[in-house]
């Protein structure tokens, strides 16, 4: 089993750091937040993978579980859905998401440091055992997971809608679609190594990667000229 979560750490740290480069090329292009938002989010999702496939290498230890719960335990579904905020909602609602997002990310960090972990060998720990001691951290967890998950899906899937409503950015419908069901990989697997075992985690984190990074090439796709794509987002 450890040879199978060695390879699907490494594939989803590639995966996740391709469509990470992406979109920081995309901000760097047009300096749109939902880029550097999925950016982040993408580059925290490829760390989190590196940290799984090092752990793998050369055994678990508290500092490296509590590495991974700050990165990918918690943070990478928070910026993905930020970055849907940004650009299917309002302004107003953006500035609200980043504000919140920030400080989420200050109260991950400050928790990863204090929270007491068990990890009792070299092997990666169950989750539900490795913080039996720390209940706050666990529901922290689960609320920016199970919270954050359901929106940005919501938000992609309207946003897919509406572009092939108004037959516009088809290639934007796809990606959105094939980036709504990358996220619902990763969060299923978060959700099965939390309640199951932890054996589900590394597969399905290379199966959501390599969704979200397809998804993400069908977005940056560029374009058809047509008339109506100054009524929608890009």
């Amino acid at each position: 089993m450890e040879v199978i979560t060695l390879i699907s750490a490494i594939l989803a740290t590639s995966a996740a750091a391709t469509a990470s480069i992406a979109m920081a090329v995309e901000y760097a292009r047009a300096r749109r937040p939902h880029a550097l938002c999925w950016s982040i989010s993408l580059a925290l999702f490829a760390v989190a993978s590196a940290i799984l496939a090092l752990g793998t290498i050369v055994g678990w230890s508290d500092i490296l579980f509590r590495a991974y719960y700050m990165v990918g335990g918690v943070l990478v579904v928070p910026w993905m859905t930020l970055g849907a905020v940004w650009l299917f909602g309002s302004v107003k609602l953006g500035r609200i998401g980043i504000w919140t997002t920030v400080g989420l990310s200050a109260l991950v960090v400050v928790v990863s440091v204090l929270m007491p972990v068990n990890v009792p060998g070299p092997d990666l720990p169950e989750l539900k055992e490795a913080l039996i001691d720390a209940p706050f951290a666990r529901a922290l967890a689960v609320i920016a997971n199970a919270g954050g998950t359901p929106i940005a899906i919501f938000l992609l899937l309207r946003a897919s809608s509406t572009y092939r409503r108004k037959k516009v950015l088809p290639h934007k419908a796809s990606g959105a679609i094939v980036i709504s069901i990358g996220i619902a990989a990763a969060a299923l697997g978060g959700v099965l190594a939390a309640v199951e075992s932890v054996n589900y985690l590394a597969p399905s984190l290379a199966v959501g990667a390599v969704l979200i990074m397809a998804g993400f090439r069908m977005w940056n796709r560029t374009p058809r000229i047509n008339k109506d794509m100054v009524e929608v987002p890009t």
